[in-house]
């Protein structure tokens, strides 16, 4: 029996290129065991692997593979590449630094502290 790869993009790669040239029974039986493991993106490579013909309608895991093959293909894919995923990180860690800025100059006005005075706000004078 064939293990499975590591869940790493790189030995998955290795694994689906190695699978392309095993029989159609080994290819079945590492999809069945993707699925099996809750792999769904493997074992839809797995299951790419075979030719259109297959009649893959006895096997429902094979059959849930085939699904996830079409999501995967279907699935919308992030061309956003580095620099601007590293561009919203650094954007919304200044967003933070400036509400934490913002935060603490409330904080001193509220206070007193910025007017000079020494102590909070006086209490309200009651109605006799």
């Amino acid at each position: 029996m064939t293990m499975l790869p590591r869940r790493t993009n790189e030995a998955e790669d290795t694994f689906v290129a190695q699978m392309g040239d095993a029989l159609f029974s080994e290819i079945i039986d590492c999809a069945v065991l993707a699925v099996g493991e809750g792999r769904p993106v493997l074992a839809a490579r797995l299951v790419g692997l075979l030719p259109e013909g297959v009649d893959l309608d006895d096997q429902p895991q094979l059959a849930r593979a085939q699904r996830a093959a079409k999501f995967v293909l279907l699935a919308p894919v992030d061309r956003r590449g580095p620099v601007i995923a590293a561009f919203e990180v650094e954007l919304s860690a200044m967003k933070d630094r400036h509400l934490h800025r913002a935060k603490q100059r409330l904080r001193r006005v509220a206070s007193g502290v910025s007017k000079g005075e020494t102590s909070r706000r006086k209490p309200r004078r009651t109605r006799k």
